[in-house]
């Protein structure tokens, strides 16, 4: 849970190049990656977007994410899905997150993203949960926490639902999060009920005219290799991109 500082020019350059490897595949769900203020295995994950052919996939990496959105065309994706963590946005970017809710653009938030913009009263609403971070949260009983190297035996609780389609009970080694604020009109999907994490481990929401997804799940190559957590992914994709 370290923010990364960016030590690399390099790694903007790379990550600049990715963006766009797939324009105009109208057949398929147009994706935005949102990337940044954190460490994470790249490789890993980045495989595991641009090796499912049924995907049209960009990627941008914070800082420069936030701009980016700000300027593209409202119907330019289907979805966005964030694996930042992320403090900086201004009021125009904010705006342009609400254009796209407002027009039905899906998105799912994975793992770190609950942690990001702790001072947007907003993303609550949006993202359905938080994770209260220390050094923004003045009341030391509402700190959220983690615990990495879990062994997280996951239930299927509504298993119904188009994001959980063809997918049973699980065990996933991961990170957990605890004592994180959940909306009460959140839709749980998946559950745990190992102590050092929170009770809901995935769940839907729906703001504006937007499908939302946000899984806990993710926190590196041991979760990004779970078949489980890979259908969980493809199918949050799907169904959240459907919803304009």
């Amino acid at each position: 849970m370290k923010p990364l500082i960016l030590k690399s020019f390099l790694f903007l350059i790379a990550s600049a190049l990715i963006l766009n490897l797939n324009p105009g595949c109208s057949d398929k769900p147009d994706i935005l990656l949102v990337t940044g203020g954190h460490s994470f295995d790249t490789a890993g994950f980045f495989s595991l977007f641009l090796s499912d052919e049924g995907l049209s996939v960009d990627t941008v990496s914070q800082p420069f994410a936030n701009s980016f959105i700000e300027k593209i065309n409202i119907n330019e994706y289907d979805a966005i899905v964030f694996y930042d963590m992320w403090q900086e946005i201004t009021q125009t970017q904010k705006e342009a997150y609400q254009k796209l809710l407002e027009n039905g653009t899906g998105m799912i938030f994975l793992h770190h993203s609950l942690v990001s913009y702790q001072d947007w009263e907003d993303i609550i609403s949006i993202r359905g949960g938080k994770y209260r971070e220390k050094g923004f949260e003045t009341d030391s009983s509402k700190l959220s926490g983690y615990e990495h190297d879990l062994d997280l035996q996951v239930i299927v609780l509504d298993k119904s639902h188009p994001v959980t389609r063809d997918i049973n009970d699980f065990e996933i080694h991961d990170e957990g999060y605890y004592n994180i604020e959940m909306l009460p009109s959140l839709h749980p999907l998946l559950g745990t009920s190992h102590h050092s994490c929170a009770g809901y481990v995935a769940w839907t929401n729906e703001y504006k005219k937007s499908r939302i997804v946000y899984i806990m799940l993710g926190h590196d190559r041991q979760a990004y290799e779970n078949p489980s957590f890979k259908q969980l992914i493809r199918n949050a994709v799907h169904w959240a991109g459907r919803g304009r």
